[in-house]
C-alpha cells in the first residue's frame, strides 16, 4: 500500500470516528478526539505556523491564522501526531 493510499484510510477512519458529515470540521474537536489539546500561541520559531509537541499532547498554533488557514494547520499536526511523527523527525519516501 502507498504512503498516499494510507494516510487516506488513516483520514477517512478518523472522519468516522469523529461523525465529521461536511467541511467546514470542528478541527479543535478533532484533536481531542485524538487527546490532544490545542493552544493558539503568539509566535512560535524557524516560522512555523503550528507545531506538535508529543511530550505533552499539544499542538500549538498561531493566533495570527485566518480560521482556514489555521484549521489546516492543526489538521496537518494531527496528522503528525497519529502517524507517530515527531519533530524535526525526516522521512524517506
Amino acid at each position: 500500500m502507498t504512503r498516499t493510499k494510507f494516510i487516506k484510510q488513516r483520514v477517512a477512519k478518523l472522519h468516522s470516528a469523529v461523525s465529521a458529515v461536511r467541511p467546514p470540521l470542528d478541527i479543535e474537536s478533532v484533536a481531542e478526539h485524538c487527546g490532544l489539546s490545542v493552544e493558539r500561541v503568539a509566535r512560535l520559531d524557524r516560522g512555523a505556523r503550528a507545531q506538535y509537541l508529543p511530550d505533552s499532547a499539544r499542538i500549538q498554533v498561531l493566533d495570527s491564522l485566518a480560521p482556514t488557514a489555521a484549521r489546516f494547520a492543526v489538521a496537518h499536526e494531527i496528522g503528525h501526531a497519529d502517524l507517530g511523527l515527531v519533530p524535526n523527525q525526516v522521512v524517506d519516501g
